[in-house]
């Protein structure tokens, strides 16, 4: 009847209701998958960008457009201008730098739309960090502009000359914003007061803290907050170790021969052919 009150919820509809998730949940899922996608995206069409040789040598947009790219800021104009009249040259491949650009403003508005929201929030409420909070929405803002820059000037490759020195400037905008807003962010997130600091607080979590992660996650995040210092050695050189492509070794070179000032020498051979023969030598010296 209508207005009558419910009667007891069925026990099967009820277990059903507490497993779905809500819409906050799903919208975090499918901002998080499509994230994902955007970046295997962006790396196979780098990886079919980069089976074309570029002045006796692979090219790999990501690499010119990273952070490590802006170490070597002549090298990385040099480059361009080599690949810029490749791509006019070479049929079909103005089309994947194409959608490499395209890609890659889809990445950015998932970037900067998720970022942004999280850090408006924390900006405008009532926490001791807000002005830090403030301050990495306006880098996430600044760098996200100049990743947009950078993917147009991309498509200026396609006429055969580019813009090299102004592509090399957009994204040096790009990763001094995100830089910015990831130290902001962190260092307003430690001014409101929720990650302990001192030697004798080995855990991101107070004693009596009310949402705990449990067993297995609460020990692995523990981890990864005791050697939070580590990782900014590990994962560079485990993200290194990862990566696939014959670019690798080429960015290697070019990153020791410019920045480190010193000459390489590949080694074709089996592994640790080299250091074992080096080790022995020096043992019977």
């Amino acid at each position: 009847m209508p207005g009558a009150p419910e009667g007891p919820q069925d026990p099967v509809r009820a277990a059903f209701a507490a497993t779905v998730p809500s819409w906050r949940t799903v919208l975090v899922g499918t901002w998080a998958a499509a994230v994902v996608a955007a970046l295997i995206a962006l790396g196979q069409l780098d990886a079919l960008v980069g089976q074309v040789v570029t002045a006796g040598h692979t090219v790999s947009l990501t690499a010119l457009t990273g952070l490590g790219a802006l170490a070597g800021r002549a090298a990385t104009v040099t480059a361009w201008s080599d690949l810029a009249p490749t791509v006019a040259a070479v049929p079909g491949l103005g089309h994947w730098v194409l959608a490499y650009a395209l890609v890659d403003l889809v990445f950015i508005v998932l970037y900067a739309g998720g970022g942004g929201w999280v850090l408006r929030r924390a900006a405008t409420g009532t926490s001791p960090g807000r002005t830090w909070y403030a301050a990495a929405f306006v880098g996430l803002v600044v760098g996200a502009l100049a990743d947009v820059v950078e993917s147009a000037l991309l498509l200026d490759l396609l006429d055969g000359r580019g813009h090299p020195a102004v592509l090399v400037g957009a994204s040096t905008a790009k990763w001094t914003g995100l830089v910015v807003a990831v130290v902001a962010a962190v260092v307003g997130r430690r001014q409101r007061g929720d990650t302990p600091r001192g030697p004798a607080q080995t855990s991101p979590w107070r004693p009596g803290d009310e949402e705990v992660p449990a067993g297995a996650v609460r020990r692995v995040l523990a981890a990864l907050y005791t050697h939070r210092f580590s990782l900014l050695v590990v994962v560079p050189f485990g993200a290194l170790g990862l990566a696939s492509g014959s670019d690798i070794l080429d960015q290697l070179e070019s990153f020791v021969t410019t920045a480190v000032g010193k000459s390489v020498v590949r080694a074709k051979d089996t592994p640790n052919f080299v250091a074992n023969r080096v080790g022995i030598a020096g043992m019977l010296a």
